[in-house]
């Protein structure tokens, strides 16, 4: 009789264990049924989002500073040299000198006291409607406003100001911005950039050092797109570090008066890494093994230090091109471009959020064997790693 009611015992608890593993299945299978829209509806956006390289016409909108200058200087250079079509294309800036994410929010809001500026880097498109090159005075937004009520813009740009950059606690007024910006353009990608750091002895970087400051701009970075969706960077703070690592850093840092870039080989290596994040998806073309030189000797004068302007030459402007694509590839990490000479094809992001994959939660400089983390912690490198 007890042999009877074990062996019934048994047969329930193996039904038991039967249905709970039915139950675990169908919830399973519930589970995925509930969560499949969302992930083919996040998977129909990304494709979305990066069609928007492929429009017919594509228009580009750089909202920033004197940064934006620096970088997008050798673009036009940079498009007629790769013998890319820019019929159906157009890069526009509205630039305003130091101007933070604060200031253009005051700016929208006509409480500004200081001019700024429309006009256009390259491209034979025009935002339609089309609005002239210009110069607002203080207190006028009305250009602002056409601009983002009026114009159609697939692609916007927008970094902080350098002083303010590396200090997340500084972007209180990013989200309002980007409220501006998206009620008016609800479709357009939002782009950002991890800008280049200070000269490591000038008076304004608290750091005392350029890698430092870096790396702070680069967590601060980080930060704004996970904090608000941004939907790109163009790392080209991470190009002109690699390129510190150089020989060719002859002193203060690649820069002309200790925080804007120097003429030459570094205003080079950034407009190679905007290309490459941005353009380079358009036409499916790389900066990589491009032949570019230039003699900026007509621009020393300009420079208060002229160790820094360098011209490009067919010797060095693979390592510019080297310092832009290791930056892409991965913009969280530092890499000599003198000292690795293997060829490189292009690297780019392909449109996706790098802060996504990195290499686990940690911002890595590379110093030799040995990687620091955004703690400040040092690790070995694995040999697969470097």
């Amino acid at each position: 009789m007890n042999e009877n009611i074990n062996n019934h015992q048994i047969q329930i608890s193996s039904l038991h264990k039967v249905n709970g593993r039915g139950r675990d299945r169908f919830y399973i299978f519930l589970f995925l049924l509930l969560i499949l829209p969302y992930m083919l509806n996040a998977q129909t956006e990304h494709q979305s989002k990066e069609s928007v390289w492929s429009k017919k016409e594509l228009r580009i909108l750089d909202i920033g500073n004197s940064y934006t200058d620096n970088v997008v200087s050798l673009l036009p250079s940079l498009a007629s040299k790769l013998h890319i079509d820019t019929k159906n294309i157009c890069l526009y800036k509205m630039i305003y000198a130091g101007s933070t994410f604060q200031a253009w929010v005051n700016t929208y809001h006509a409480q500004n006291d200081l001019k700024y500026t429309f006009g256009k880097v390259l491209g034979e498109l025009s935002p339609p409607p089309p609005i002239d090159n210009g110069t607002a005075t203080p207190y006028d937004s009305l250009l602002l406003h056409n601009v983002l009520e009026k114009c159609q813009w697939d692609v916007i740009i927008i970094h902080q100001a350098s002083l303010y950059a590396p200090y997340y606690e500084q972007y209180d007024a990013l989200p309002e911005l980007l409220s501006i910006i998206r009620e008016h353009q609800p479709n357009a990608l939002i782009g950002t950039y991890l800008i280049h750091s200070y000269w490591s002895e000038y008076g304004g970087n608290n750091e005392h050092s350029s890698q430092d400051r870096w790396r702070l701009i680069a967590q601060a970075t980080k930060q704004m797109c996970e904090d608000h969706d941004i939907d790109f960077i163009i790392p080209y703070g991470t190009a002109v570090e690699n390129l510190r690592l150089t020989s060719y850093n002859k002193g203060h840092d690649f820069t002309k008066d200790g925080t804007h870039l120097a003429y030459g080989l570094v205003r080079y290596a950034a407009s190679c890494c905007y290309f490459e994040s941005t353009l380079s998806k358009r036409y499916g073309v790389s900066i990589s093994n491009l032949n570019a030189t230039y003699d900026i000797s007509a621009d020393i004068p300009k420079s208060q230090y002229a160790e820094s302007c360098v011209n490009v030459t067919d010797e060095n402007n693979s390592i510019a091109q080297r310092a832009a694509l290791y930056a892409c590839q991965n913009m969280y990490s530092l890499k000599n471009p003198e000292e690795t000479t293997n060829g490189i094809s292009s690297m780019t992001t392909e449109g996706r959020k790098p802060m996504k994959h990195m290499r686990g939660n940690r911002l890595l400089i590379e110093v030799g064997d040995a990687v620091y983390g955004i703690d400040g912690i040092k690790h070995r490198l694995q040999a697969s790693q470097k």
